[in-house]
């Protein structure tokens, strides 16, 4: 059995950006965030993720 949203885990695995760090931008505990990425989401709501993680790997890319 594959993993829901393996698209999204790889991304922020590659990207280097923590689930804490999506889960603040979007007003969730990580936990929470967890949880959610346990079942497949819409393309609206992974969209609104792979935002959130190029928006935090540039900011991170800035400060090195």
């Amino acid at each position: 059995m594959t993993k829901a949203n393996t698209d999204i885990r790889e991304a922020m695995r590659t990207k280097k950006v923590p689930v804490y760090a999506i889960a603040d931008v979007i007003g969730v505990h990580e936990n929470t965030l967890f949880r959610r990425l346990r079942y497949e989401l819409s393309e609206q709501e992974k969209q609104k993720i792979f935002c959130i993680i190029e928006k935090l790997s540039e900011k991170a890319g800035d400060r090195i």
